[in-house]
């Protein structure tokens, strides 16, 4: 319940933002030109969806905050609930930098550098996915949920596997990845490689999603990956979603 009550709370945050900015926060925001964007963090890497929330989170005083010294106390913020990325991988974001959506079934909600208006999540806002849940590490040295960094595990999670898959998610570095195999039997089966990570919760048998009309869903962990799981994902791939 508590899960569910939270993503309805960055559901309503999403849009109350929309209906200031007229779309939806970019997933992610990088400076083009090879600079940061002046930013009330130290350094920042690229800023994430979740810290343009916060003002309709009833926490501007967060957005305003100042974070320093990150890298050396490690004590930036960790979150549950992270966006579902276009693509299938980290190298789509650098491969296409905001600039093209790519191939239609891999255009999800969040994109790099420019938001999305509702009217352009053709397949409906009941059929696509915004947000879903993803677990922290077992201990601050470990970066998973850490939305600081331009990786799967901190920023991005993509529809690859289905939720709670048994397939390693595939992990940076070791901040993300212990021993380079994590922790299977907490739901943390990784590997070392910049690639993917999908959505991981410790329910029995499945994880919330937000969807983008603001609803929250539980979806099992044997959703279909392909009829049902990566079709809730796109937002104008024209499937046609069997019930979930």
């Amino acid at each position: 319940m508590q899960c569910s009550n939270n993503l309805k709370q960055i559901g309503v945050a999403m849009h109350n933002y929309h209906s200031v900015h007229g779309e939806f926060p970019p997933g992610s925001i990088y400076n083009t030109d090879g600079g940061f964007i002046e930013y009330p963090f130290n350094q920042p890497e690229w800023i994430y969806c979740l810290h343009q929330l916060l003002p309709y989170l009833e926490q501007q005083a967060l957005f305003d905050a100042t974070i320093v010294s990150w890298v050396a106390t490690n004590e930036v913020y960790r979150t549950n609930y992270l966006g579902i990325h276009s693509g299938f991988f980290d190298g789509f974001h650098h491969r296409y930098f905001g600039k093209d959506d790519g191939p239609i079934q891999e255009q999800h909600l969040f994109r790099l550098n420019r938001g999305r208006r509702i009217s352009e999540i053709t397949d409906g806002t009941s059929n696509t996915m915004a947000f879903a849940e993803y677990l922290t590490g077992k201990d601050k040295y470990n970066w998973r949920g850490t939305p600081y960094i331009s990786r799967s595990g901190s920023q991005f999670l993509f529809p690859h596997s289905t939720p709670n898959s048994s397939v390693p998610d595939e992990l940076h570095a070791a901040f993300w990845c212990e021993n380079g195999t994590g922790n299977p039997g907490l739901n943390l089966p990784c590997q070392i490689d910049a690639n993917h990570t999908s959505p991981r919760s410790r329910h029995p048998g499945g994880v919330h999603v937000l969807l983008c009309d603001g609803s929250v869903r539980f979806v099992s962990d044997h959703v279909d990956l392909m009829a049902i799981w990566r079709p809730l994902a796109t937002i104008r791939g024209g499937e046609v979603i069997p019930r979930f």
